[in-house]
């Protein structure tokens, strides 16, 4: 008997099989087993994220590392690394930070950003370099426009599909007390602790210390008002991921920002980091310079995780929790297991903040 035929087909079909790989038709991502398919959250990773950004942003007394985080998203906007969906400040006591956030989106061509403000009055606050900002470069901004901020996520969360938001908080949490508090309206028959279930991805949060505190308190967590952190952590429906101060300060080799100086005045970025070193705030009285000196990052830490996500920059610890004082010291601790995480250090923090950082904080294509 002739075995040719049983050899043809099995060359056949092993050239099928072969063909079909190669045009993606059989691919199979690896996981740690070794042949698990991606996860949802693995696929959502690779998708634009879709980005509200939630800043302390020219507070009095505030740091200038809020600044440099508006300018890493927007040149990753440039890259077509995420959409900004809205600028939302944590805080109304200084409406000239409007007219700054709104300077600096027009200045990276974004003047129509939807911008917001912690609910209340605005009021005005002391010159920082937010005034500076709005007095020296054009911006198009109608205060009447700019809503309340439970407004502004209820009507940007409603429109959008779910589970494609990604919020990324560097100030406190109060905006987020406050959404998730709310009540059903005319842009959602949910209540806001559902909108956010349904609508966002995942929180990214600037503040706490890792794995806990220790004399003080980080100073976001403490700010946000009595018991005003733990509420937002303790009560938010989807998963979060924590910076904490070890991870963007100074002091544990995160600081960058110095090449700003060769940036032409007409910058905001370069503007705004001047005239924060020419005049910083008491706590940073120390840091007094006639020139723009390396910074801790924070803030442009948090930004960049939301977007790029943590690898490899990061690890994460994420089994367990971050346990929240009302006055704003944390600890985390390994169980009950929740959809938390927190970034550890991966790559050296200098290389991070000058090859990485400093870049997209330089770039405005």
């Amino acid at each position: 008997m002739s075995v040719l035929p049983g050899l043809t087909n099995f060359f056949l079909r092993l050239s099928l099989w072969i063909l079909l790989c190669c045009s993606g038709a059989c691919q199979q991502q690896a996981g740690p087993s070794g042949g698990s398919a991606p996860s949802e959250r693995t696929e959502k990773a690779r998708e634009t994220p879709q980005l509200i950004f939630d800043t302390d942003f020219g507070t009095s007394g505030g740091d200038i590392d809020d600044l440099g985080a508006l300018a890493v998203l927007h040149a990753l906007a440039n890259q077509q690394e995420c959409t900004i969906l809205a600028t939302v400040l944590d805080h109304n006591h200084n409406r000239e930070a409007l007219a700054a956030l709104s300077a600096v989106n027009t200045f990276y061509g974004r003047a129509d950003i939807p911008l917001g403000y912690l609910d209340g009055q605005l009021t005005d606050g002391d010159y920082n370099f937010a005034d500076y900002l709005a007095e020296n470069f054009a911006h198009r901004l109608d205060f009447d426009a700019a809503l309340p901020a439970t407004k502004l996520y209820r009507k940007l969360l409603a429109r959008q599909p779910d589970h494609s938001v990604t919020i990324a908080v560097t100030g406190k949490l109060r905006n987020m007390v406050h959404l998730l508090l709310s009540e059903a309206d005319a842009y959602s028959p949910m209540n806001g602790r559902e909108l956010v279930a349904q609508k966002v991805d995942t929180l990214f949060v600037m503040g706490g210390r890792y794995p806990q505190s220790t004399d003080r308190a980080a100073s976001n967590f403490h700010h946000a008002g009595d018991c005003v952190a733990r509420q937002a952590i303790d009560s938010f429906p989807r998963p979060i991921v924590f910076n904490g101060f070890e991870v963007g300060s100074q002091s544990f080799g995160y600081a960058t920002g110095h090449r700003l100086n060769q940036l032409a005045d007409t910058n905001p970025i370069k503007a705004g980091y001047r005239y924060w070193f020419q005049n910083p705030p008491d706590w940073a009285q120390p840091s007094r310079s006639d020139t723009i000196t390396d910074w801790s990052i924070w803030d442009q830490i948090a930004i960049h995780t939301a977007v790029r996500g943590s690898a490899p920059w990061f690890t994460t610890v994420s089994e367990g929790y971050n346990q929240v004082q009302c006055d704003g010291h944390n600890r985390w601790l390994p169980s009950p297991d929740k959809d938390q995480s927190y970034l550890v250090k991966e790559m050296d923090a200098a290389t991070f903040s000058n090859q990485v950082i400093e870049p997209l904080m330089m770039n405005r294509k």
